[in-house]
């Protein structure tokens, strides 16, 4: 089951390191930080680049969240693994099935979303034609050609959270 650690913005990768470093190896399967390819315009050329798509969150795999989480309590500026409840009727909230196989299906290869390619057709119809945004028209809000990317709402941790993911836009 995955789980989601609440961390400091801008230091996940920092802490991702150092759970690997201090968490005995039975109580994580998989650790990681989801990033997103994005465009940005540069000089008249676009250039592809990665960042964080979910800012201060790590996703942690594991079978003993409570052992991981009195293991985490014991690391210098842990923040939450996120759940409810206090003490020892701390509750650790996976995510559900649902929201687990939307980030499997999102992510890629190295845990990165991959841009999706798009088409514009007469009327300014947009059409997915390839990448992770494929099926997930329904949840698309809206479109930014100019910055490149797709909103969309997902449901993530029980909450209606907005994502941007990143577009390429191919000529025909």
């Amino acid at each position: 089951m995955y789980f989601v650690i609440q961390v400091v913005s801008r230091t996940e990768n920092e802490m991702m390191k150092t759970i690997k470093d201090y968490v005995p190896k039975p109580f994580i399967k998989d650790i990681f930080v989801p990033l997103r390819k994005r465009m940005k315009k540069i000089d008249s050329k676009w250039i592809e680049y990665e960042e964080r798509c979910f800012p201060g969150y790590i996703f942690v795999e594991t079978d003993y969240p409570k052992e991981l989480n009195g293991e985490l309590r014991k690391i210098e500026k842990f923040s939450i693994l996120v759940g409810f409840g206090k003490g020892a009727s701390r509750y650790f909230m996976p995510l559900s099935e649902d929201e687990e196989n939307m980030i499997n299906r999102l992510i890629g290869k190295n845990n990165v979303i991959d841009l999706s390619r798009i088409t514009i057709e007469e009327g300014k119809v947009v059409k997915i034609i390839d990448g992770p945004l494929m099926g997930f028209e329904g949840t698309i809000i809206k479109y930014n050609l100019h910055k490149r990317v797709a909103m969309v709402e997902i449901d993530f941790a029980g909450n209606k959270s907005k994502i941007q993911l990143g577009i390429d836009i191919i000529e025909e």
